[in-house]
């Protein structure tokens, strides 16, 4: 019997969830740094508590959703999406995009342990149900060129490639997917 994913906010006034959370990305972007070799890239715990606190005053200004994935009560997988304007986003995408407001999907990470079970569709389902009401109609996000899964896993579900930063300090991908 498959496991049971439970989407929910974060709330931010566990300290324990916060903790989990930031856990999570840690151990997520650890085995992606690990995998190829650039451990010194990871980014310490310290900034990602940092990266919380702005995050929950975006959700306060409901121009955010900080989402959690549970499986048997622990958190498993966190993703966050920003609702932005145009000016927002780097000035090479402006010219190909044709709204004035977008959700952006920032961050998402799932526990090694929990990979390939649909977390992270899960999240990413949570995040898109989120832009949608908000009434914005396209959504954007982002993936490194050298994150090949993440690159196929947005395409399959349904993101157009837009524009890719191959110069950038981190290539990077650029993807929308439209609500309509």
């Amino acid at each position: 019997m498959p496991e049971e994913i439970k989407i929910e906010p974060l709330n931010y006034k566990s300290e324990a969830d916060k903790l989990a959370a930031m856990q999570v990305m840690h151990e997520a972007f650890a085995r992606f740094h690990a995998s190829r070799g650039d451990l010194q890239n990871l980014t310490p715990m310290s900034e990602r508590l940092s990266y919380l606190e702005e995050q929950r005053k975006l959700e306060e200004q409901n121009k955010c959703k900080t989402v959690v994935a549970r499986i048997n009560g622990r958190i498993v997988g966190c993703g966050f999406g920003n609702a932005i304007t145009k000016e927002n986003l780097p000035r090479e995408i402006r010219p190909l995009l044709t709204s004035e407001n977008y959700y952006f999907l920032v961050l998402m990470a799932v526990h090694p342990d929990f990979e390939n079970r649909g977390v992270g569709k899960a999240l990413t389902e949570a995040r898109i149900a989120h832009a949608r009401q908000l009434g914005i109609k396209n959504v954007l996000t982002s993936a490194r060129l050298d994150n090949q899964r993440q690159l196929d896993r947005l395409k399959k579900i349904g993101f157009e490639e837009i524009y890719r930063d191959e110069k950038a300090k981190e290539p990077a991908a650029y993807f929308r997917k439209s609500l309509t």
